[in-house]
C-alpha cells in the first residue's frame, strides 16, 4: 500500500511515519516540504505519489497563533481538505484525517460523543471543525479520527512543559481548571496501525467507505489539568516532600490569552465496539510515556 502523510514533523505526524511503514510504503512530509495552503501544490502531490491511502495529521494546531491568523488557519486547517478529500477520491484511496476536541464548546458535563452537536469556541475549534464538514462533504471513504490533549515528549506539549518545570526545581507549577483526556501521541499512532490492519486483504478505500465517520480516540477516561500535575508529580519524585512543587490551580480564563471550553472528555466507545480494539487509560499511557522520559532525563535532557 502506497501512504501519503501529511504533517511528518508534528507530534502526530512523527509517530506515524514510524508506525505506519509496517502497513506499506510510506512519503511523509513536512511543512518544509508542503504548505497545505498552496492548494494548488497539494493537488499536484497526490497526483505524482498516487496514493492509496492519505494520512492528514497536519494543522495549525496553536490556539494563539489560531486567534491571530485566521486566513492562514482556515486555509491549513479547513479548506485544504477539499483538495485533498477531491485527491483521494481520484486515485480510489482512503483518508484519514485528525480533528480535535476543541470542536465543542465544553459545557456539556459528560463526556463528549460523536453524535453531540460542535460548538467550537475559538478559531482554532472554528477551523477543525469546518475540516471536518469538508471530508465529509467531499470525500467518498474516510475516518476522521477527533483526539484530545495530544502530549509529546519530542515537540513543546503541555506534559512536557510540566517536566521541564519539575527538572528546572520550580517550587510552584500552575495549571488551569480544565478537563479533557489525555492521549500519548505514540498510542495514537499504534491503534490507528491497527485499525489499518484490521482491512485484511480488503482494498483500503472500500474499508474506508464501509467504516466511514467520525471516531472520538483519546486516552481512555478524563482528568483535570491539576490532577495531570499531580499524577506526573507523584510518578517521577521522590517522597521527599520539600522538593515537591505545589500546584496551583487558576481560572481558564486567566491562564490563557484565547478562550478555550472548560471540559471536552471524550467517550471512546463508538471506535472500541467498530473496530473491536481496547483503548489504554489515559493513566496508563502516560506511566510509559513517562518511563521513556526517565530514560532520557538520566541522560541529562529535558526535552
Amino acid at each position: 500500500m502506497n501512504i501519503l502523510l501529511f504533517g511528518r514533523n508534528g507530534r502526530i505526524g512523527w509517530e506515524l511515519e514510524r508506525t505506519l511503514f509496517t502497513i506499506g510504503h510510506v512519503t511523509a512530509l513536512g511543512s518544509k516540504e508542503i504548505n497545505l495552503a498552496d492548494t494548488d501544490r497539494v493537488k499536484s502531490i497526490i497526483r505524482e505519489h498516487a496514493p492509496s491511502l492519505i494520512v492528514n495529521a497536519a494543522a495549525i494546531s496553536s490556539v494563539d497563533y489560531s486567534q491571530d491568523h485566521v486566513d492562514l488557519t482556515r486555509m491549513v486547517n479547513s479548506l485544504s481538505l477539499k483538495v485533498i478529500s477531491e485527491g483521494a477520491n481520484r486515485n480510489g484511496a482512503g483518508l484519514i484525517h485528525f480533528s480535535s476536541d476543541y470542536v465543542f464548546d465544553g459545557t456539556k458535563g459528560s463526556p463528549y460523543t460523536e453524535k453531540d452537536n460542535p460548538s467550537p469556541v475559538n478559531v482554532y475549534g472554528e477551523t477543525k471543525l469546518l475540516g471536518d464538514q469538508i471530508v465529509e462533504t467531499f470525500c467518498e471513504a474516510y475516518l476522521i479520527i477527533r483526539t484530545s490533549w495530544v502530549y509529546s515528549l519530542r515537540r513543546d506539549s503541555y506534559l512536557l512543559n510540566i517536566l521541564r518545570s519539575i527538572n528546572h526545581k520550580k517550587d510552584e507549577i500552575s495549571a488551569p481548571v480544565q478537563y479533557g483526556s489525555p492521549t500519548w501521541c505514540r498510542t495514537l499512532a499504534q491503534i490507528v496501525a491497527n485499525i489499518l490492519l484490521l482491512r485484511g486483504h480488503s482494498n483500503i478505500y472500500d474499508f474506508f467507505k464501509r467504516n466511514k465517520g467520525i471516531y472520538n480516540l483519546a486516552g481512555e477516561g478524563g482528568v483535570s489539568r491539576s490532577e495531570l500535575v499531580k499524577e506526573v508529580i507523584l510518578s517521577i519524585m521522590t517522597n521527599n516532600e520539600k522538593n515537591t512543587p505545589r500546584i496551583k490551580t487558576v481560572p481558564l480564563d486567566e491562564f490563557f490569552r484565547v478562550k478555550r471550553p472548560l471540559n471536552t472528555i471524550l467517550d471512546c466507545s463508538l471506535v472500541k465496539s467498530q473496530f473491536g480494539i481496547e483503548i489504554p487509560t489515559w493513566t496508563t499511557s502516560l506511566a510509559l510515556a513517562l518511563d521513556e522520559f526517565g530514560i532520557r532525563l538520566s541522560l541529562g535532557s529535558s526535552s
